[in-house]
């Protein structure tokens, strides 16, 4: 079996279990449907794989507190676009089917992700798992050092030298070699090394290239041919629009291989993005007023736990743990605080 029907085959169990895991939160379930559940869990490891996952997340929302409950809810209507008018009496049973599908949802989403890697991934020639600091030494001599969740595959032949990164961010130090080109392919777009230090960050089709000694020529889509010196930075879409060339500090940017990742007044829903590249779980701001809280510091990229910590301990904000790999960020109240869940959820 080839990876994307692994991929699907997995997709459609996630979903079926979702739709079991709410179904069996009704008291009345139909004695039928308990035992059709039953054989649906035993047909594939699949299944019960799936079904673990979201029932183990939907125990953590168990644990919330009720206000916490009532916060997520009201994040879940403003996504919707509920209205008031729409509350009946039912209302207990709507909001339950209304958290069971968060948890549903990103419970398959954390689940998913492993799939989605392994699918668009599976033919790379080096990779690294989240956290993951790799360096590699390439045939010509040249230096490949490649960030958290990366994976790139090499080609190098007597005329050319080509790396493509599939995902994910990667420094070259490059030998010169004038016979055969230095190029790095990534989504819509090609940087060819002059003699070079340079980064290149692939995430979501859109890819970030910064010079940190000599240049590079980027050729994407229809965009005139850009080149870069040391010190500036652009960025191209998915349509090979390349934008324009901004001065940057190279260091930072390159910090994450000191382990660092260094902020300056940064929003913090940029902050978050950036911490969750280095965890295994996902950190949520259901409130919109704190993605633009500004962030300044230096944290490890080996303990974004810890960076989080921080983060809760130095601004006005409070997280709320479901599990070990779901944290969700609040407005902190000025009435005592519950006790933190992480210590009373189910391991």
């Amino acid at each position: 079996m080839n990876a994307r029907a692994q991929h699907d085959r997995r997709g459609d169990a996630t979903t079926e279990a979702i739709e079991w895991v709410v179904r069996l939160q009704d008291h009345e379930t139909p004695v039928s449907d308990r035992e059709r559940f039953e054989a649906w869990l035993a047909a594939a490891p699949t299944h019960a794989a799936a079904y673990a996952n979201l029932a183990a997340f939907w125990n953590g929302l168990d644990a919330l507190a009720p206000e916490d409950v009532c916060e997520i809810e009201q994040a879940i209507e403003k996504r919707a676009g509920a209205s008031g008018d729409a509350r009946h009496s039912s209302r207990r049973r709507r909001r339950q089917l209304r958290v069971a599908a968060l948890a549903a949802s990103l419970a398959a989403a954390t689940v998913g992700a492993g799939w989605l890697a392994e699918t668009l991934h599976w033919s790379a020639d080096y990779r690294t798992a989240v956290g993951e600091h790799r360096t590699v030494p390439l045939a010509d001599g040249s230096v490949m050092e490649m960030n958290t969740g990366t994976a790139v595959s090499v080609m190098f032949s007597d005329e050319a030298r080509r790396i493509t990164l599939h995902e994910g961010e990667a420094m070259f130090t490059v030998a010169p070699d004038s016979s055969r080109p230095f190029e790095v392919a990534a989504a819509a777009g090609v940087t060819r090394a002059l003699g070079t230090a340079f980064n290149v960050r692939a995430e979501d089709d859109r890819v970030t290239v910064t010079v940190l000694q000599h240049q590079v020529l980027i050729s994407a889509g229809q965009s005139p041919p850009t080149r870069l010196s040391s010190g500036q930075q652009t960025t191209y879409g998915p349509d090979g629009a390349i934008g324009p060339v901004r001065e940057v500090d190279a260091d930072r940017v390159v910090a994450w291989r000191r382990g660092r990742l260094v902020f300056d007044n940064q929003p913090l829903a940029e902050v978050l993005h950036e911490l969750s590249r280095y965890s295994r779980g996902y950190i949520l701001l259901p409130d919109p007023a704190l993605q633009s809280v500004s962030v300044t510091g230096v944290f490890d990229t080996t303990h974004p736990d810890r960076a989080l910590r921080t983060i809760e301990e130095t601004l006005p904000i409070r997280a709320v743990r479901l599990t070990d790999r779901l944290v969700l960020l609040y407005q902190q109240r000025l009435s005592t605080r519950p006790p933190a869940l992480d210590s009373r959820l189910p391991h």
